[in-house]
C-alpha cells in the first residue's frame, strides 16, 4: 500500500487525462504542502462506506466533465508516489471552453448576505481579500504609497477596495473597509485612505507596537448556479448568536479559500469559495487571524 502524508485539503485542479478505477490525472492549481502549483498527480476516490460512487467516471457521464475541465478536489490526501485520494469532487467547469479561469491563492472570503429585497437565501456577491498582496505598514501615509499595485490587481477582478486592520491601544481589533463601489477608482481609494482616515486611528497605527496591515480586496458576483456557495454561508453563519459567521454586510467574517474565478464577458465571477481545510476552517472569523496564521 502507498504511504500517504497527513495533508488533507480542498484544492482546485484541472483534468489532464483519465486513469483506471474512475480516477484522473490532474494538475494542481494551488500549492499543497511541498507540492507546487502545476504538480501532476493521479487521483482516485476513497471508498465510500455508503456505497455511492461519484468519481470522475460518474462525472464524465452525468456532468459532461471533459479533459481540460476544472474540478474541486475535496479532502485531498497526497501519497508519496505521485498519487492522491479524495473524499469527493465538484465540477466547476465541464471543459476548457467555459472561459478563462483564475485562482486567487490563499485568499480570505466573506460571503455577503442576500440583498433585503431578495426572495431567496442565495448569495449574490462576495468580498475577496487578496491576503498575499497585503502589506504591513508603519503609518497610513506609508501604506497609501505602497498599496497601489495590490489595488490595481484587485481592480482587474471586481470592484476594488482596501482593508485596514490591526490591534488598537484598547486591545480590540479594528477592521475598516474602503472602496468596493463601482464608481470608485484606485486613485479615489488611495486618496480616501490617506486623507479620510480618522485621525485617532491614524495615531494608533503610527504608535502601535503590534503590526497593522493593508489588504487589497474586490467585490464580485457569485455564479448563481454554484449553490454550494450559498450553502457554505448558511453552514458557517449559524443563527445561534454564538459565532459571527460571515457577518451582516457591515461587520465581516472571513474564511480561507483558494478562490476560483472565471471570466464572463468583460467581467469575472466567483465559481468556488470552498474553505482550504475542513478540519481547520470550521468557522468564519477576523481577517487579522488569517493574515497572521
Amino acid at each position: 500500500m502507498n504511504s500517504e502524508t497527513d495533508v488533507e485539503m480542498n484544492i482546485p485542479a484541472r483534468v489532464k487525462g483519465w486513469a483506471p478505477e474512475g480516477g484522473a490525472h490532474v494538475e494542481l492549481l494551488s500549492r499543497v504542502g511541498v507540492h507546487d502549483i502545476g504538480t501532476l498527480v493521479t487521483v482516485t476516490l476513497r471508498p465510500n462506506p455508503k456505497g455511492h460512487v461519484y468519481d470522475f467516471e460518474y462525472h464524465k457521464k452525468k456532468s459532461a466533465l471533459r479533459i481540460g475541465g476544472l474540478v474541486l478536489l475535496r479532502r485531498l490526501k497526497l501519497g508519496n508516489d505521485g498519487t492522491a485520494t479524495i473524499k469527493a469532487l465538484d465540477v466547476l467547469l465541464e471543459n476548457d471552453k467555459g472561459g478563462t479561469s483564475y485562482v486567487v491563492q490563499g485568499a480570505a472570503i466573506s460571503l455577503l448576505p442576500p440583498p433585503p429585497t431578495a426572495k431567496t437565501a442565495m448569495v449574490e456577491e462576495a468580498v475577496v481579500a487578496m491576503v498575499r498582496d497585503g502589506i504591513t505598514i508603519s503609518s497610513i501615509k506609508d501604506g497609501a504609497k505602497r498599496i497601489r499595485q495590490g489595488l490595481e490587481q484587485a481592480a482587474v477582478f471586481g470592484k476594488p477596495g482596501v482593508i485596514l486592520t490591526g490591534e488598537l491601544k484598547s486591545g480590540d481589533v479594528a477592521e475598516m473597509l474602503l472602496g468596493g463601489e463601482r464608481d470608485l477608482t484606485v486613485d479615489d481609494i488611495i486618496y480616501s485612505l490617506e486623507h479620510g482616515t480618522d485621525s485617532e486611528l491614524m495615531a494608533d497605527v503610527r504608535s502601535s507596537k503590534s503590526k497593522w496591515h493593508l489588504v487589497p480586496f474586490f467585490k464580485a458576483d457569485v455564479d448563481p448556479e454554484k449553490t454550494k456557495i450559498s450553502a457554505q454561508r448558511m453552514n458557517l453563519s449559524p443563527d445561534d448568536g454564538k459565532t459571527m459567521g460571515y457577518g451582516d454586510g457591515e461587520v465581516y467574517g472571513w474564511t480561507r479559500s483558494n478562490c476560483v474565478l472565471r471570466a464572463y464577458g468583460t467581467e469575472w465571477i466567483i465559481i468556488d469559495t470552498a474553505v482550504i481545510c475542513d478540519a481547520e476552517d470550521t468557522e468564519a472569523g477576523l481577517l487579522i487571524d488569517i493574515i497572521e496564521m
